[in-house]
């Protein structure tokens, strides 16, 4: 049986109105692509137990497991205990290019911490649970930057992340404030005391 004339006026208007959304689904399919083949940065490396002290001797290694990029806006946050929270310098990485950052003070647990990727706040990386009690120079690896990159090469390295800007409430200013006014009287009184003591011996 031939079609008539309205039912393939239907099915080419059904084409037409679907070409707009079949293009729009092509166009997020490839930009998904474009994505999944941009640069990635994430955690090669966690030192959570140095030998010696932990403090300003913690570190991580970032890499580069794609293509070359500057990368900006991303951070590191860690889970347990007292968290820590500190911002990446901006950082340019060619491919398989790694730096290394060092903690200005103890950051990462020796044991059940986890520590964070963020870009623009966002976590996009998360380590396992790492537990290192061993006061030596072995650390955590992450086992697939080697199917990736196979033997990285270094960029700049090592790096110190700056300190996060510490924030105060009121009452902690009240309180300091009040601990200097009581340092300054106590002072006060104890050179009136001396003065009292020279005009009593003279």
């Amino acid at each position: 049986m031939r079609p008539n004339a309205d039912s393939t006026n239907r099915a080419t208007r059904s084409v037409m109105m679907a070409a707009p959304a079949l293009v729009l689904m092509l166009a997020v399919v490839g930009a998904v692509g474009s994505s999944q083949a941009h640069a990635e940065m994430t955690i090669w490396q966690v030192e959570t137990n140095p030998p010696g002290t932990d403090s300003g001797n913690e570190w991580l290694t970032l890499i580069n497991t794609g293509e070359q990029d500057t990368f900006s806006d991303y951070g590191i946050r860690t889970t347990n205990g007292r968290i820590a929270s500190y911002p990446i310098p901006t950082i340019s990485l060619d491919t398989c290019e790694y730096s290394r950052i060092i903690f200005p003070r103890q950051a990462v647990d020796n044991e059940d911490d986890t520590v964070k990727l963020l870009k623009d706040g966002a976590t996009i990386y998360e380590t396992p649970t790492i537990n290192d009690t061993k006061n030596d120079d072995r650390f955590w690896t992450n086992p697939d930057v080697a199917a990736a990159c196979g033997d990285p090469r270094a960029g700049t390295m090592p790096e110190i992340v700056p300190e996060p800007p510490t924030e105060t409430t009121l009452e902690e200013r009240v309180e300091r404030l009040e601990s200097e006014v009581s340092l300054l009287q106590r002072l006060i009184q104890n050179i009136l005391n001396m003065l009292g003591d020279l005009l009593n011996a003279s």
